[in-house]
């Protein structure tokens, strides 16, 4: 039963030849400091493998000793013997104990698979041990089921390091190395679903490629059958036929607690009996990390679940879907009444959804899955009803379906009164206001939002301020900042008496934009910093939508401050969340990943992103109004970067010809970035684009857009460089340069930098900063003096000074700056922003 190797140089158990090396978690442990390692994981996880791969490396000199247990229960009295024997003591507890507690010499203990079955005096042998041996002991043990014993206590201690089913799962690189041992290829596509559909398990993976070398696919019913046979005779085999119906009924559900496992049984023992399960290793696993909400692994639910008839099935759903409306779990009522073929149930749960339900965690993807299940009559029940599938289909871009249920609400009129004739007319006339302002039609239908805006009821009031957000958007975009900031006050004000935290970060989403297009990009890191942490303090552990835009707004601020590395995971982080909610904004994130490559010269890997936002609107069904001009303008960067000129400007003149007199949502700067795209264009082709850079700059200033009027400094210095006028250039330069250093845009610096417009200026410039150059109170006070064209006397008779002191002075200007004369420091101090 056991085997016991005592000599320095020690020798494991013949580990089978097949199995791939596991580094990553063979460093975990090696590495650890802590005396116990626990290997908690049902059959299959490759615990044992584990376990031989790390005793291969027991350093010389340790004693290695290993007890392979079998997984049988024989009792408190029978580990004892084990032990016993292995150390060469007394059979019994207090000789182990003492010889535990006295060994002064390395001792590596492993314990392999530890008795599955309940058994507390055997805990408690192996508790006494665990807290009580050297400090020279150190314990590694792999079980199916969790010790009863004070692993809090050790881990709190720092005396543990314990690894379980999540851990154990096969990662992606391990799966390639375990593919290229077995000799065989899969598309990238086939073994990201041989993962999915195991959930990394590795005895589910050895036997998909098993039945793979024999000719069938990676997921194939021949597959199935192998795990099924694996399954009972490893797992079931043995179990009381009480958790045997048990753990196949859990298997049926997509998630549960021990209250609903109450209700399910009829006694108070379902919970019980479930946690039993999870401690026992059973495949149950919580959900989240920490979460009091348990799933059956993936790798197993669907053979375990197989075991139950359709009938069976359904009368199981209608009673969970029953105990879940009456906990007030709406989206898994819905989930079980849709299982259970009841959609009249479920659309009675789904009209008690408010609006503003869709902008929390995975909330409008989960509405628009339901709305691709549920019958067209079924959801055209209420005009309510209507409504939210309308504003659904709109938050997640796809128009045309947003238009076609809003149309739906004309079967609805007349109302039995006027206050409801009035209040469904004006849900239309939001509705279809809304979706035309983001379709660009925007002159016709500014008037006729605001109106229907005001025309709402009170308890409309999450309909009125995603109506609201639309206008500020359009006022931003059309450069009204004043006014845009009066809205984005009066919306706050009415999303804050209703205490709700979505619509109110939507709209402070919206004070981010007006602060990014005034150019006070640090104030907006700081808000998004504040948003998304109050955010996390509130919300639970699922992707959140709101969360998922801060992250993709932001890392947009971020790339205009300079700081690229913290951008591009925000991008990644905010594209991910996004992706799993359906919000559309995704496509975003993909433009900025893109942005981030090209910065790093990786083209191929920017038009890899370019590629999959297209395909994203594509199958989500986005409109193109949203992201069309965002695309044109990602891919005309790219072919200016390659030197496709012609290509360029004929995209982006396209574009700007099909939205000319029209507002564009989704960026308020889109149309005038577009325009300075092209102008960049035709300046690279050789064009002269001076008068048209300069009336946009006088119009971006008169806005009070500053974070574009820095750009456009930067792109005339350029142009008059181009053109040879070298003095506009130079005024060009330092005033674009001046105020990217006052606003702290050294991302735009960066960038023009980049894209080889880098004049001899902006290099001596770049190699000085304010923070670099520290001139003391009687420093600044002469350099104010020689700006105003005072001689160095006048100077000097002014400050009641010698005139060798404020040569003095003037020297040390001129070395702080870096520069040799008077006109020079003069440049370089208004270039810093330390003088006007």
């Amino acid at each position: 039963m056991s085997l016991a190797i005592t000599h320095k140089k020690p020798h494991a158990p013949h580990c089978v030849q097949a199995i791939v090396p596991r580094p990553r978690l063979r460093r975990a442990l090696l590495d650890a400091p802590w005396p116990v390692r626990l290997l908690c994981a049902p059959a299959g996880s490759g615990k044992t493998f584990l376990l031989h791969e790390c005793a291969q490396h027991c350093p010389v000199g340790t004693r290695l000793l290993w007890c392979d247990l079998k997984g049988q229960s024989f009792g408190a009295d029978g580990f004892i013997e084990v032990l016993a024997r292995q150390l060469g003591v007394s059979h019994d507890m207090a000789s182990v104990q003492t010889c535990l507690e006295q060994q002064a010499t390395p001792l590596w203990l492993m314990v392999d698979d530890y008795p599955r079955t309940t058994d507390n005096a055997l805990d408690s042998v192996l508790n006494s041990f665990l807290l009580s041996t050297s400090h020279q002991v150190h314990w590694w043990i792999a079980s199916r089921r969790r010790p009863n014993c004070q692993l809090m206590r050790l881990l709190l201690e720092g005396k543990l390091l314990e690894l379980g089913i999540r851990e154990l799962a096969l990662t992606n690189s391990e799966l390639e190395e375990l593919l290229g041992r077995e000799t065989l290829q899969l598309a990238p596509c086939a073994a990201q679903q041989m993962l999915d559909s195991t959930g990394g398990w590795y005895a589910g993976i050895r036997m998909q490629l098993l039945g793979q070398r024999r000719g069938v696919r990676p997921v194939s019913p021949h597959n199935g059958l192998l795990i099924e046979r694996y399954l009972e005779s490893e797992v079931l085999n043995g179990l009381p036929p009480q958790w045997r119906e048990w753990l196949c009924t859990l298997a049926c559900l997509p998630g549960f607690d021990a209250a609903l496992c109450d209700y399910l049984i009829g006694t108070v023992g379902g919970g019980r009996l479930m946690r039993q399960l999870y401690e026992t290793g059973l495949f149950v696993d919580s959900m989240y990390c920490g979460a009091a909400r348990y799933r059956v692994q993936p790798a197993a639910a669907g053979l375990l679940s197989a075991r139950l008839s359709l009938e069976q099935k359904k009368a199981l759903f209608i009673r969970a879907c029953h105990w879940c409306i009456a906990a007030k779990q709406e989206h898994q009522a819905i989930e079980y009444a849709l299982l259970a073929g009841q959609e009249d149930v479920a659309v009675s749960v789904l009209q008690t959804f408010s609006h503003d339900r869709l902008l929390q965690g995975q909330e409008l993807a989960r509405v628009l899955h339901w709305c691709e299940q549920l019958s067209v009559p079924r959801l055209s029940d209420s005009l309510e009803l209507v409504t939210l599938v309308a504003w659904a289909q709109l938050l997640g871009g796809r128009l045309a379906q947003a238009q076609r249920w809003t149309n739906r609400l004309q079967r609805f009129m007349p109302q039995p009164d006027a206050n409801r004739q009035r209040a469904g007319l004006a849900q239309w006339q939001v509705l279809t206001a809304t979706i035309a302002c983001h379709r660009a039609d925007t002159p016709s239908q500014e008037l006729a939002l605001e109106d229907a805006v005001d025309c709402l009821a009170e308890d409309a009031w999450v309909q009125r301020s995603l109506g609201q957000a639309t206008l500020i958007e359009l006022a931003l975009s059309e450069g009204r900042l004043g006014l845009a900031r009066q809205r984005i006050r009066s919306a706050l004000a009415m999303a804050r008496r209703h205490a709700s935290l979505a619509i109110e970060g939507i709209l402070l989403l919206q004070y981010v934009d007006f602060l990014e297009v005034r150019g006070e990009l640090k104030r907006a890191d700081m808000l998004l910093d504040r948003m998304y942490f109050e955010l996390k303090t509130v919300s639970n552990t699922e992707t959140d939508f709101l969360g998922a835009r801060i992250r993709i707004r932001h890392a947009g601020v971020l790339v205009q401050l300079g700081r690229c590395s913290e951008a591009t995971r925000f991008f990644q982080s905010g594209l991910e969340a996004s992706l799993a909610c359906q919000d559309p904004l995704a496509i975003r994130g993909y433009l900025g990943l893109a942005d981030m490559a090209a910065t790093k010269n990786e083209l191929e890997q920017a038009f890899i992103h370019l590629g999959n936002a297209s395909r994203l609107q594509q199958c989500q069904q986005v409109a193109q109004p949203l992201y069309e001009c965002q695309l044109t303008l990602a891919y005309s960067r790219l072919w200016l970067c390659q030197g496709q000129h012609a290509k360029a400007e004929r995209a982006l003149a396209q574009c700007l010809a099909l939205y000319q007199g029209r507002t564009v949502l989704g960026h308020p700067e889109l149309l005038p970035r577009l325009a300075l795209q092209l102008a960049q264009v035709q300046m690279a082709a050789g064009h002269n684009v001076i008068a048209g850079l300069e009336d946009m700059r006088l119009e971006a200033q008169a806005q009070g857009r500053w974070a574009l009027v820095c750009k456009l400094w930067l792109c005339l210095a350029q142009a008059f460089d181009f053109n040879g006028q070298r003095s506009q250039a130079g005024h060009a330069l330092m005033e674009g340069l001046r105020l990217s250093r006052r606003l702290g845009l050294s991302g735009i610096e960066r960038s023009f930098k980049m894209q080889g417009h880098g004049l001899m200026v902006i290099d001596q410039a770049s190699k000085i900063s304010v923070s670099d150059v520290r001139l003391s109170r009687r420093e600044l006070i002469v350099l104010e003096m020689i700006a105003q064209g005072l001689s160095n006397r006048e100077i000097a008779e002014g400050l009641h000074l010698s005139l060798h002191t404020i040569k003095s002075h003037a020297q040390k200007i001129n070395a702080k700056l870096g520069v040799s004369s008077r006109s020079q420091a003069i440049a370089q101090a208004k270039l810093l922003g330390m003088i006007a």
